[in-house]
C-alpha cells in the first residue's frame, strides 16, 4: 500500500490504523533524501577551495 491509497483508507474508514500507516509512509519519505545527502557529505572531507575544513 502507497501513501495515496493509506490516506483514502484512512479518509473512508476513519481508522486510527489506516492513519498510522499513512503517517508512517510519509515519515520515510520525508526521511529519505536527508539519508542520503549525509551519505554523499560525507565524501568530501578535507579542504574546500577556500581553505575552510568540510565535513
Amino acid at each position: 500500500m502507497d501513501r495515496e491509497q493509506a490516506w483514502n483508507v484512512f479518509q473512508q474508514t476513519g481508522s486510527v490504523e489506516a492513519y498510522l500507516h499513512y503517517a508512517r509512509l510519509t515519515q520515510a519519505l520525508n526521511r529519505a533524501p536527508a539519508a542520503q545527502e549525509e551519505g554523499h557529505a560525507n565524501q568530501y572531507r578535507g579542504l574546500n577551495p577556500y581553505g575552510e575544513e568540510r565535513g
